[in-house]
This record gives C-alpha cells, structure tokens and sequence, in this order.
C-alpha cells in the first residue's frame, strides 16, 4: 500500500472517531475488521499514527485553523487537513518512528511530505500547488509555535488540553507539574505485565521474555511488573494462556499492594470489571482468602470467571451485588476484612490509550461523576466489618474525584479514619513518596511514575 494510501486511512479513522461516542480502540478494530486486505504492518502503522494525532487534537486544530487560508480549505475536508498536520508534526518531532513504520508498512519510496502532498491531492482536491503551499504553511505554523513554546501564554494548546482541564491541574498541581504531565500523555503508554507470582518468579519469566526477543525490564515499583519497551502482542504467547503473567498497568498493580491483604482476610471487590485487581488480591494471599468479585453489570464477570481459571485460582468468586434482594444486601453489612472499590470515573488517568476521554470530559459531567462516587464509597462503606480496611480507587487525575470525595466521607462519618499507606508498600519494597500528600492518600502521576493516572486512598473502620 502506498503511503499516501495509508495516510488515506488514517483520514477516514479519524473522522469516524471524532463523529462517535464510542472508545477509540474498539472503533479501530472496527474499521480494521472491515477491511481485511490491510495487513498487520498496515494496521500497525495506521492505529500508532492515528492515535497520536488524538492525543494532539487541540494543537492540530490550531495549526489547521491558523495557517490554512480558505482557498486552502476549500472542499477540503477538516480530517485531511488534520492527518496533514498530524503527519508533519510527527514528521518534525518523531522522525525516526514514523518513518519506521511507514517504511515497514508501505510498498513504494515515497517520502513523507510527497506523500501528505498525495493526500491534500487525492483526498483533499487540492492541485499540487495549492497542496505544496498548504503543506508550507502548516510547517510554518508548527516551526513558530515551537519557538514560542517557552513563553506562550496559551501552554494548554501545546499540551493539547482542554483549557478548563489544564487550569484545574495547574491550581491543584501547580503550573510545572501540570505541563509536564499533559506533555508526558501526548504519548503512547507501555505494554505492561504483572507476572503471577503463585505459579511464576518475575525474575525467570523476565528471562524468558527477553531470550524470546521482547525489549522489556522490571518495572521500578511494583515488585510484580514487567514493562515492555513497545507495544506487542502477547494474548497467543504460551506464558499469558498459561496464566503466568497479566497484562495489567503499573498502577493499577499498586492497588493490591496498598490494600496488602492477609492470606485469611474476606475481601470485597466491589466494582470489579474484568477483575485485574482481584486477581492481584488472590494471588497476594497465596489463594487462601476470599475474595467477592461484583459488579453493577453482571456480564462484565465473566472474564474475571475465565481469567481466575487461567491463573490457576480458586479463592474468586463471581457475585453482583446489583442483583441481590435489599435483605440478602443487608445481611452482608459489616462482613469483609476489606472492600475495594474502584470507583467509576471519568477515566481522565488513562489518556495515553483512551485520548478522546479529554475531550469528552466537561465539568458539568464531572460534578455528576463525583456525586455518584460519593454515593458509592458510601453505600460499599457499610460492608466493612469493624477494624477492617477500605480501598477507594479511580483511574482519574481530578481531585474532584479522588481527594475532594474521601475528604467527603471521612467528614461524613465518624467510623472511618484514613489508614497511613507507607507501612504497606515499605512492607513491599514499594518506594512511593507520598510525604506532599495525607499519608492515607497517593496520586501516581504519568510524568513521575510512569503508569496511568491513578488515585488510591486507604481507610480504617474503627467502630
């Protein structure tokens, strides 16, 4: 396939997911399912490209607003004009990958700029006159702004983050820590694995991996994880249908570590999903707990049902609590040793794989989010027994949804108290420093920790 063929591609993706509301991912699969005389290589090259454009929209937008007169954008269609942009600002800043995968995808010598003056031609309707001076302009536009970038006054456009969004990490983050984290998602995250350590040592598995020829090392916090230098297939390697490792995010992996269950302890996961966190628990208690995987829907359990075969575990069992009567609820008040509950969120920590989540976002929906959340950790809050712990967890990097709700329910009740996280994860090697924020509280942050935006806080029933 021609590049400019594959930009093509990439043009009609892009429309189909600005238009929709669904995930990203699944409308990719999709249009890749649909049209299956893309192969692999192709389909590699046209989803990295594709995906890293949204995660620059807000500056594409501009670079195609500002630079393009309107003899430019006649009839052009504004996915063109922004896959044009997207592929030379990928040109200018990451020359080496793009031209890696476009070489390893295309079949003809066209260098990249012909190719998006192909693409202005062909799917724009542009002559190549009027496409030559389109692409001129749009490199103007990206040199200038990289120039300015230091004393622009508008950084959030850069950064490709709504204004509202960038403002709230600035006031809560401050400036600094808000620019380099909104920098650090415009890129791609890690492929990363936990390794089921009841029936696998990290060490050896890492071994295996690397003798087969992944690039991949320990991940520096979890004493579970192994992160990948790229992105790769593993769903048909022998150590992931064995059940040996999980593809699971840092982060996520630190939850089961902050709640730290002992191997005797009746735990609640109570917003489950495909069960990640659940089967981290099981396999930190050596299966010889208890461990209840629900959720608001029931359908989403049956992963966690095939996966917990996979790994060999026997201590999970699959219960919505959704569809239980009112008596059977309450007669479970106050029985676990610990409830997770990993809240539903707007998801704004896991924008490095999801970047239209930024967009989708608004406050108003925010506020909505964290009304729910409040109810949540309230109601799950009654089925931890006296002395036992409460694990409140999103994927998000609002405070709004994180700090502002646990400060919520602790002033709301005097049975809970926060639970000092230090002790847990020292008792794991987990060197997480946490001293700018309540010791039961931790915010891991892309730019510093290298995992999803997640929130973890941990409470103790005292009466």
């Amino acid at each position: 396939m021609k590049t400019s063929s594959l930009l093509g591609h990439c043009a009609q993706l892009l429309k189909i997911i600005r238009k929709s509301p669904h995930p990203a991912d699944a409308l990719t699969s999709d249009y890749m399912r649909e049209r299956k005389y893309i192969g692999s290589k192709e389909r590699r090259a046209v989803s990295e490209i594709v995906f890293s454009i949204l995660r620059r929209l807000i500056l594409l937008d501009f670079h195609v607003e500002v630079t393009c007169s309107t003899s430019h954008r006649t009839d052009v269609p504004d996915e063109v004009l922004v896959v044009a942009a997207g592929a030379l600002l990928l040109y200018t800043d990451e020359f080496e990958h793009l031209d890696s995968l476009l070489r390893a995808a295309s079949n003809d010598a066209e260098d990249i700029p012909s190719a998006i003056a192909q693409l202005l031609i062909e799917k724009g309707g542009l002559d190549p006159t009027k496409a030559t001076e389109c692409i001129a302009a749009l490199q103007a536009s990206i040199a200038q702004r990289k120039n300015e970038i230091l004393t622009s006054d508008t950084p959030w456009i850069d950064c490709s983050m709504p204004e509202w969004m960038f403002q709230n990490w600035c006031d809560y983050y401050g400036r600094d820590s808000a620019i380099e984290n909104a920098n650090t998602v415009l890129n791609g995250a890690p492929l990363t694995v936990r390794v089921n350590t009841m029936i696998g040592n990290r060490e050896k598995v890492l071994t295996a991996l690397q003798n087969d020829g992944f690039d991949c090392t320990a991940t520096p916090y979890s004493p579970h994880g192994i992160i990948f230098a790229r992105r790769v297939q593993l769903h048909t390697h022998p150590l992931m249908q064995h059940g040996i490792i999980e593809v699971q995010d840092e982060g996520s992996q630190l939850v089961g570590f902050a709640l730290s269950p002992h191997e005797e302890w009746s735990v609640l996961d109570a917003c489950a999903g495909a069960g990640g966190k659940s089967l981290h628990c099981a396999v930190l208690q050596n299966d010889k707990g208890a461990i209840t995987g629900s959720d608001i829907e029931p359908r989403r359990l049956r992963e966690l049902y095939h996966r917990s075969q996979r790994a060999h575990l026997k201590s999970i069992r699959c219960q919505s609590f959704a569809t239980l009567k009112p008596d059977e609820r309450s007669s479970l008040f106050g029985t676990f040793d610990a409830v997770i509950i990993d809240a539903p969120c707007s998801g704004i920590g896991t924008i490095r794989r999801s970047p239209m989540l930024k967009y989708r976002v608004n406050p108003n929906q925010l506020e909505r989010i964290a009304a729910k959340q409040r109810s949540i950790i309230s109601d799950y809050a009654r089925y931890v027994k006296p002395g036992g712990i409460l694990l409140y967890v999103t994927c998000s990097l609002m405070h709004e949804e994180n700090a502002d709700v646990v400060s919520a329910f602790l002033s709301s009740t005097d049975e809970f108290i926060g639970d000092d996280l230090r002790p847990v994860f020292e008792q794991h090697g987990i060197g997480i420093d946490i001293s700018g924020e309540s010791p039961h509280c931790v915010t891991l942050l892309p730019y510093q920790h290298g995992t999803d935006g997640f929130f973890i806080a941990r409470m103790k029933r005292i009466h």
